[in-house]
């Protein structure tokens, strides 16, 4: 289950070799990763796709999500479960659900494909506008082999620095950030209850410094400008 994490898909090649190697489906949480590819294939062909729409994704109709897949079969499924196991009315196949998204919702997402590319296209450029600008912290790095989408603009403050700090006066300059992710998810309770005490050191760091900074579409230069500015004041 990979997570295409921020905007940038993960190393598909590796994932789909360890699939194969092993008789492994494989499914993709795409959730940030809308119009991201890997290798000039769209982030959600791998495997069987999983796609947010909630409203502070890239594409969002404020509430719900997309499954894509290449199988029929399982895309049939999909239907079913949806929509209380029935393909007619009343004729109930299997044990099924409620998760149909209202039309009002998906109107809202499919007038939002419509102007994907342009706020992608402003995404990246408000993300190389930060990368060339701030020199006080690691700025994120784009594989060559991905097409980022930039769904966060995320940093890394070294350990020896205080990213909480940081967050604070980011915030009293009126730059809104946030932190994704504060906990690694070994340490929240109802996992935790499963898989007990581990040291996972690599996230557990990551869980206290990074710091994600504003890259939306709707940015002005200024806007950029100051934000550049206060950060590379840490």
């Amino acid at each position: 289950m990979p997570v295409h994490l921020f905007g940038q898909c993960c190393d598909m090649d590796v994932i789909l070799d360890i699939a194969w190697r092993h008789s492994l489906i494989v499914i993709e949480d795409a959730a940030q990763a809308v119009n991201a590819t890997y290798r000039g294939r769209q982030a959600g062909s791998f495997g069987t796709g999983c796609f947010s729409l909630y409203a502070t994704k890239n594409v969002m109709s404020a509430e719900g999500g997309v499954v894509t897949t290449s199988d029929p079969d399982l895309a049939d499924r999909v239907r079913l479960l949806r929509s209380h196991g029935m393909r007619t009315c009343y004729e109930y196949e299997m044990l099924g659900y409620n998760q149909r998204m209202t039309d009002v919702h998906a109107a809202l997402g499919v007038a939002q494909l419509g102007r994907i590319d342009q706020a992608t296209r402003k995404r990246r450029h408000n993300a190389a506008a930060l990368s060339a600008g701030i020199t006080s912290v690691p700025v994120p790095t784009v594989r060559p082999e991905c097409d980022h989408v930039w769904h966060q603009y995320t940093v890394r403050l070294p350990g020896d620095r205080s990213r909480d700090a940081a967050l604070q006066r980011l915030a009293a300059a009126s730059i809104g950030c946030a932190v994704f992710y504060p906990e690694p998810l070994h340490r929240l309770p109802h996992i935790h209850a499963v898989v007990g005490d581990q040291r996972l050191p690599a996230a557990e760091n990551l869980a206290r410094e990074v710091l994600s900074l504003p890259v939306h579409p709707g940015l002005s230069p200024h806007d950029l400008d100051r934000i550049v500015t206060e950060v590379n004041k840490l």
